[in-house]
């Protein structure tokens, strides 16, 4: 007979908000224009906050239901902050350390998706092996169209609009522009990788790690490039 009660290790995905201003307008009205272009991606989505700012618990409080009138869960807070400890223990929060340079959430709770940093290189690289290899071939997605194609690559013969949003549990590979939202290993794969041209999404995302249109580096917007996961942070490589 099982036993009533078990612990088990998991790999959980969360996504870490960082905060870099204790004014909470200021946070509100920016969570509003984000979560706009974001879509559904981080409805119910479980975040732990980092505040890089000095909040007061008062403004804890309120960028904690902030988040969740955006439809967000709170799972955490990573401080070192005594008052900020003592509220989120009193709201029955996980309290995570801060980080050294070196060190990331994901130590603490595995697999935090931390909000990434973007980094560009231009060290050409092999071409991902999506556009050879056996897959679904896609004509085009137009505005409002909505694609799922969990157990295979994806090759998009055309282009991705403004408006339509692809789900691919394997590579994706675009041979004409990508506009729209585009998420590559999206069952939890993060070796996935797309490859495309003239990338200028509304959001990009590998194994649920995600970056906003605003948040893309100008260098990866240009010409043929590489988008693969490192260390919870998705990077660009130019492969022209």
């Amino acid at each position: 007979m099982a036993e009533a009660l078990e612990f088990k290790s998991s790999q959980l995905s969360l996504t870490l908000v960082r905060v870099h201003d204790a004014n909470m307008t200021a946070v509100g009205s920016l969570l509003e224009s984000k979560l706009a272009k974001a879509g559904k991606f981080l409805k119910g989505a479980p975040v732990v906050v980092d505040p890089i700012a000095t909040l007061t618990s008062v403004q804890l409080a309120q960028l904690l239901e902030l988040l969740r009138q955006y439809q967000m869960t709170p799972v955490g807070v990573r401080t070192s902050d005594a008052h900020l400890v003592d509220y989120a223990e009193m709201c029955g929060l996980a309290v995570f350390k801060p980080s050294s340079a070196n060190n990331s959430v994901e130590k603490q709770a595995p697999a935090a998706s931390e909000k990434p940093e973007a980094e560009v290189t231009t060290k050409p690289v092999k071409a991902n092996e999506s556009a050879t290899v056996k897959a679904i071939r896609i004509a085009n997605l137009r505005s409002g169209q909505l694609e799922k194609h969990m157990q295979s690559d994806v090759i998009i013969e055309g282009s991705l609009n403004s408006g339509a949003e692809l789900f691919v549990g394997g590579n994706i590979t675009v041979l004409g522009s990508v506009r729209g939202r585009i998420h590559a290993g999206a069952g939890g794969d993060r070796d996935a990788r797309i490859i495309a041209r003239n990338f200028n999404p509304e959001l990009v995302s590998i194994a649920g790690v995600f970056l906003l249109a605003d948040d893309i580096p100008a260098l990866a917007k240009q010409g043929w490039v590489e988008v693969y996961l490192l260390q919870n942070s998705l990077k660009f490589q130019s492969l022209d």
